[in-house]
């Protein structure tokens, strides 16, 4: 189990830490907002989602 907390972890950086790069904040957290990433993340979750329902729609028809 320990190795999946390790993974999962490590998952989790890398999404904070590219999320900090689209958002122009490359250089450590300092003057990273956790408030707008986490506005950020709503939005990408939720276009990910309605560009998956469009997809799927698309192949209903």
């Amino acid at each position: 189990a320990a190795g999946e907390d390790i993974k999962n972890d490590l998952t989790k950086k890398s999404v904070i830490l590219k999320t900090r790069q689209d958002l122009g904040y490359s250089k450590g957290p300092r003057g990273m907002d956790i408030e707008k990433l986490k506005n950020y993340l709503v939005v990408q979750a939720a276009a990910h989602l309605v560009t998956k329902l469009n997809d799927q729609e698309r192949w209903s028809q």
